[in-house]
């Protein structure tokens, strides 16, 4: 009963991040080549910052070096607070920087939606 149970909370969770990926997709391609330059600059300055920070892990975006997959899985929960945060303080942009982190720590925690992260860094390369 609970091994049913987890799965169908796993499917639920799944269905839900796709959708989100699949909207910040539709943004991304909406977007000129301009617009994606600054959020790449952004998000690489923002990770390099959460980095130093201890609050992202190297390893979280880093699949060749070991991995405590407890750990890796409460990182898109950290980085949803911290999006909150920025949100709540009146900065969409920072938020937005940190989303791209949120979808590609989510992308490699979750294999149900990786291939729609590698759409999305498709996009974006």
């Amino acid at each position: 009963m609970i091994g049913w149970l987890k799965r169908k909370a796993l499917a639920a969770t799944s269905q839900s991040q796709e959708k989100e990926l699949c909207a910040q997709i539709q943004r991304l391609k909406g977007m000129s080549c301009e617009e994606i330059g600054f959020l790449v600059a952004g998000s690489t300055i923002l990770r390099l910052k959460l980095t130093s920070d201890g609050v992202l892990p190297p390893e979280a975006l880093d699949l060749s070096m070991p991995r405590d997959e407890f750990k890796m899985d409460m990182i898109p929960v950290k980085l949803g607070s911290l999006i909150r945060q920025f949100q709540k303080m009146g900065q969409p942009t920072d938020a937005a920087f940190i989303m791209t982190w949120l979808h590609s720590t989510r992308a490699l925690c979750n294999l149900d939606i990786r291939v729609f992260g590698r759409d999305n860094v498709g996009r974006v390369v």
